[in-house]
């Protein structure tokens, strides 16, 4: 665990950096406990870059890199249209941080796009949408998360 000192009411920590040696990080804390789990988060970050990148990735970059990806592919440009779509609702209702995709999360999209008036269809539709997009995010090391859960 990363070192911690008090300055003031703030505690900070000494943060490995790249190519050796430490930093001190303040982690805008006030009381002990919550500053070393933020060290610990800060440290974690700082010794795997694919973890910090996961944690960072965002919902909407998600669905970006999937319709790239499409276009990549060489997929008609009605497939993009329909991705962009199904896309369009995922982002909106969905937290910003990909990380914060859960099982609990995307019944809660359900609730919501039902309570619009979706059809279950369409829904089915956008949660493929973004079975596709977590996929290639966890094969471009954006996402951590086992997927079947």
């Amino acid at each position: 665990m990363a070192k911690l000192a008090r300055r003031g009411r703030t505690w900070y920590a000494w943060i490995p950096k790249e190519g050796g040696g430490v930093r001190r990080v303040s982690t805008l804390c006030t009381d002990k406990k919550a500053a070393g789990i933020v060290a610990a988060r800060l440290e974690r970050e700082a010794v795997d870059p694919g973890h910090s990148a996961a944690n960072q990735a965002t919902t909407r970059e998600l669905l970006t890199d999937l319709a790239e990806s499409l276009v990549r592919k060489g997929r008609s440009d009605a497939t993009l249209s329909f991705a962009k779509q199904k896309a369009g609702n995922l982002a909106r209702l969905l937290p910003r941080l990909a990380r914060d995709i859960t099982h609990r999360v995307l019944l809660g999209y359900v609730d919501a796009r039902l309570a619009e008036t979706a059809a279950r269809a369409t829904i089915k539709k956008e949660l493929g949408v973004l079975r596709q997009a977590l996929r290639l995010a966890r094969r471009n090391g954006l996402y951590d998360r086992d997927l079947e859960t």
